[in-house]
């Protein structure tokens, strides 16, 4: 995952990603290529990668985008909301739960636009706006190795490699 540089406002994701290492060039920068196999269009710095594991990336097949939410139904705590998916029919529409959305920025959006607050007691969005507030404000060291404390750098390096999370340089 890459740090946003261009974050629109507080609720907007910190990272954008996944992205694959290609290689570390010699300055310590990073090429990295996307899910689409495109190579970025510029070098990243350690200090602006977070590692990720590979359980936690969804396929780009898995996906859909999120056109508006529609409506809501249920208590705070056990709420759904009508999802309209972009590029896709109301047909296509769906119920779904707040942990079901991988970013609260939707859910955020519904209620304003209907000129409420999120209910204080519908724990499960105050939940993901609270992890998604404190991974805005994490701050990475700049000696940042990617979210493995206390490891012997080349045993990490090693392992990526072999799990295929960094590629060895062609």
């Amino acid at each position: 995952m890459v740090r946003d540089r261009e974050q629109y406002n507080s609720l907007s994701p910190v990272y954008k990603g996944p992205y694959r290492v290609v290689r570390q060039v010699q300055g310590g920068a990073y090429i990295l290529r996307d899910v689409d196999e495109t190579l970025m269009s510029r070098n990243y710095s350690p200090e602006e990668l977070k590692l990720i594991s590979q359980d936690e990336i969804i396929p780009k097949d898995e996906l859909y985008e999120i056109e508006a939410i529609i409506n809501h139904r249920g208590e705070p705590g056990n709420r759904e909301y009508l999802v309209r998916w972009k590029n896709y029919s109301k047909d296509d529409d769906s119920w779904l739960t707040a942990e079901a959305f991988t970013d609260p920025k939707s859910i955020n959006i519904y209620w304003r636009k209907l000129g409420k607050s999120i209910n204080q007691n519908d724990e499960v969005v105050k939940k993901k706006n609270n992890e998604a507030e404190k991974n805005k404000k994490q701050k990475l060291p700049s000696d940042y190795a990617p979210n493995i404390p206390n490891e012997d750098y080349n045993k990490v390096k090693k392992a990526l490699i072999e799990k295929q999370i960094i590629m060895k340089a062609p």
